[in-house]
């Protein structure tokens, strides 16, 4: 037994534990609290964060998203892409832009200014085409870019300061720097950009709320003018808005109202102005390969923003038969001509890839061999030889709008050899000297009355084909025009495979064609000019001899220098034949000589309206009437 001195002993020890024990309880479950609170406080937190709400003015009311729902619907890959740029050319463009050294435009001169200099009235070069893409942020798309394919800060942050101070003095439509600051090209491309950037930022660990805002205060004004009826008109500038809107609704998906409003307005503007854009063949009237090919793109992506089970099929089989126009046009070195405001565009698997991968497309990129294609719906015709020369003569009579149209009508290209014989001269970029001289009718390959241009948009104007004719030895294509006010010009062209072409021109009508001028654009490399007033020699590229005659006494020869424009602001000399006349009727045969050619066309000549030529040593004659 214990005694009563260590019996109280025990008890103090075991009471002293106990108080320990219990210290150490309420200690654990202090700090167990505490760190539950903090933990609570973190997570309320992080939910309010992501409760956070960006405002929206639609139609006069205030909308808002969470930030959440953003971060889900705005994708950066889901964004139509602008910037053409790729790979080291898009990194050097960026790191320009990041010293503040502006490329607008890959083709345009760079402009250096301090981003705390700019204004936005800025433009250097004084040519609108610099300002449209100023204006319309496609530098800061190129920044865009370079975060995402390198994750540095410096381009996002350089892209956020640009649109800060762009949008600080465009607050709306009232605020402008330029014609341009509120027009519908720049309200579509920006839209576009804008998205990206928040894309970008909504990427962030700590995305910039306020930032978001403001970019949405701004994007609520180009939505409203791009929803608007007085600024919509039939060309690709409102397919662009139409592409943005749809690319809109897609983003504020979790606003029923407003995404399915955008979707509705900008869905049936586009599927009603599809057939005013694209013809029956499937050509784009646009008058140019350059603008063909971008029309499709933006079909593409619209198609795609409404949904394929909600196009019209009527619609999706005449985007189909665009592909058509490639195969049509498409020339034996797998270019395309240089018609209305197009630059050189080439067939590659890129290109096949975004039409659908049409197997003649693919099938044409290791083996060109097509048939002479004539369409009396688009009035352009294209006459091919299938021999090992590879010849090809092009001829053009049509016209759907002013819109990029050149005064072209009657024009044609021939290709041989794998050589430019007579080409087009391009376009120029937006300005007052060399665009407006390339787009007139003494750049083209055709007819001059009067040594006077004309004017498009003329009631009852038009530029057609008439006929064709084919046999084994040889094509013809008839075509006409009436541009010229009251008079309407008549071209024949005999094209006899492989290396003989005959022009026949008349003018006809009320007024009188006092003289005619036969326009001929030589390709690149063209050497050795011989002329003789009624007859001209030259060499080109490839051991190739051109002699060109004219039947006509009063007829004769100039050579004159020119230049051509294969990018948008970058000219080339070139050199020009021009036939002048004082007779309503010219008549030019042209003969393409070289050794490479098999059973060549030799010693043509035109003896009573009657054309005679040898071809393997047989005298073959074909009547011009």
């Amino acid at each position: 037994m214990l005694d009563s001195k260590n019996t109280s002993s025990a008890i103090i020890i075991i009471t002293f534990g106990n108080k320990i024990k219990s210290f150490i309880i309420m200690k654990l479950n202090k700090f167990l609290f505490l760190v539950s609170c903090f933990l609570f406080l973190v997570s309320t937190q992080s939910v309010s964060a992501q409760k956070k709400e960006i405002n929206f003015n639609y139609k006069k009311s205030n909308y808002q998203f969470s930030i959440s729902d953003l971060k889900e619907n705005i994708l950066f890959n889901e964004i139509p892409r602008t910037v053409p740029y790729k790979g080291n050319t898009l990194l050097k463009i960026a790191n320009s832009i990041i010293n503040d050294s502006i490329i607008v435009l890959n083709s345009l001169k760079s402009f250096s200014i301090n981003i705390d200099a700019i204004d936005w009235t800025e433009n250097p070069l004084k040519n609108d085409t610099w300002q449209l893409y100023y204006q319309n942020l496609l530098f800061v798309s190129s920044l865009n870019h370079a975060y995402k394919n390198t994750n540095e800060i410096k381009y996002h942050n350089k892209a956020k300061a640009y649109i800060k101070s762009y949008i600080k003095l465009h607050q709306n439509k009232n605020f402008t720097t330029s014609k341009f600051s509120w027009y519908d090209h720049s309200c579509a491309f920006r839209t576009t950009h804008i998205f990206q950037t928040i894309s970008n930022e909504l990427g962030l660990n700590k995305p910039d709320i306020s930032f978001i805002q403001i970019c949405f205060n701004h994007l609520s004004e180009n939505i409203k003018f791009m929803v608007d009826p007085t600024n919509y008109s039939v060309h690709n500038h409102s397919l662009m808005m139409d592409r943005s809107l749809l690319y809109s609704s897609k983003a504020f998906i979790s606003n029923r109202f407003i995404s399915e409003d955008l979707k509705n307005i900008a869905s049936k503007r586009a599927l009603n102005s599809f057939d005013k854009i694209i013809d029956k063949s499937g050509l784009a009237k646009e008058h140019s390969m350059t603008y063909h090919i971008f029309n499709h793109n933006l079909y593409k992506n619209i198609f795609k923003l409404i949904g394929q089970g909600t196009t019209p099929p009527d619609k999706l089989l005449k985007y189909l038969k665009m592909n058509d126009i490639l195969v049509q046009l498409i020339k034996p070195d797998l270019t395309f001509p240089l018609w209305g405001d197009s630059q050189i565009e080439k067939l590659s698997p890129k290109l096949v890839s975004d039409f659908e991968n049409d197997s003649r497309l693919h099938a044409l990129l290791s083996n060109y061999n097509l048939n002479s294609m004539v369409s009396f719906e688009n009035n352009i015709a294209t006459l091919r030889s299938k021999t090992t020369d590879k010849s090809y003569l092009a001829l053009f009579a049509n016209y759907k709008s002013k819109v990029h149209k050149h005064h072209d009508d009657l024009s044609f290209v021939y290709h041989t050899l794998g050589t430019d014989v007579f080409t087009d001269q391009g376009y120029y970029g937006y300005d007052k000297i060399n665009r407006p001289l390339l787009m007139s009718v003494f750049a083209h390959n055709t007819i001059v009355v009067n040594n006077k241009d004309y004017t498009l948009g003329r009631k009852g104007q038009y530029s057609k084909l008439n006929s064709y004719t084919t046999r084994d030895t040889y094509e013809m294509i008839e075509a006409s025009h009436n541009m010229y006010d009251s008079l309407t010009v008549n071209r024949q062209l005999f094209f006899i495979k492989p290396n003989l072409i005959v022009v026949k021109d008349d003018v006809n009508g009320l007024k009188k064609a006092e003289t005619l001028q036969q326009i001929f654009n030589i390709g690149k490399g063209v050497s050795k000019i011989k002329n003789t007033n009624n007859k001209v020699v030259f060499s080109m590229p490839n051991n190739i001899t051109v002699s060109m005659f004219t039947t006509g006494v009063k007829n004769t020869f100039l050579e004159k220098d020119f230049f051509r424009s294969v990018s948008p602001f970058k000219i080339v000399d070139s050199k020009q034949i021009i036939l002048n006349s004082d007779d309503p009727f010219m008549e030019t045969i042209i003969l393409i000589e070289s050794k490479q050619y098999n059973l060549p066309v030799t010693n043509p000549y035109i003896k009573n309206n009657i054309l005679f030529y040898t071809k393997d040593d047989i005298e073959h004659k074909i009547n011009l009437n």
